[in-house]
């Protein structure tokens, strides 16, 4: 089945059960994209404004994750990095050979999930603590697509479109 960000949002905010597994898998996934992103661009010579950025989006991927982490822990939820299948980065296939491609990969990763933070921020009957987080977070993934936008080139970003495409199916989300 797949559906829009907003549907998505409008069936997981209302369902307990899913709207604490999805905040924790924002937990996960924030923790786990500042280590991803610092090991994928280990290996590659970059000048020292693409390393800032790039350090810089991996700091605040880890302050993401601390602000969604005080979330769950304010709801009565322990967060933690959980033992799970990466479905959009298992169907992905990730082909890392240049810094290009890791940027163009993270681009489309953080403009998908940009729908999905403006989703549940621009609903009125989102709760307010966790609009309050997200509307944190929001700027913040706006700058980092726009720079690993920057960190690769308009051929890359085509040559991983369709990968793109097939982690969205493997999430459910329309493409």
């Amino acid at each position: 089945m797949t559906r829009t960000s907003q549907e998505w949002w409008d069936a997981t905010k209302h369902n307990h059960q899913a709207l604490v597994k999805w905040l924790k898998d924002q937990y996960h996934g924030e923790r786990m994209a500042a280590v991803r992103i610092d090991q994928a661009f280990k290996g590659f010579e970059l000048s020292i404004l693409r390393r800032s950025l790039v350090t810089r989006v991996a700091r605040e991927e880890a302050v993401h994750a601390r602000w969604i982490g005080e979330l769950l822990y304010n709801r009565g939820v322990e967060p933690a990095i959980l033992d799970k299948e990466e479905r959009y980065w298992s169907a992905v296939g990730v082909d890392m050979s240049t810094a290009e491609d890791v940027a163009a990969i993270a681009h489309h990763a953080e403009t998908m999930r940009l729908e999905r933070i403006r989703a549940i921020v621009e609903d009125p009957h989102t709760a307010d603590d966790i609009r309050a987080v997200f509307k944190r977070i929001l700027p913040m993934e706006v700058k980092h697509a726009k720079w690993f936008e920057f960190l690769t080139t308009p051929q890359h970003l085509a040559k991983h479109l369709d990968n793109h495409k097939a982690g969205r199916q493997a999430l459910g989300l329309v493409v």
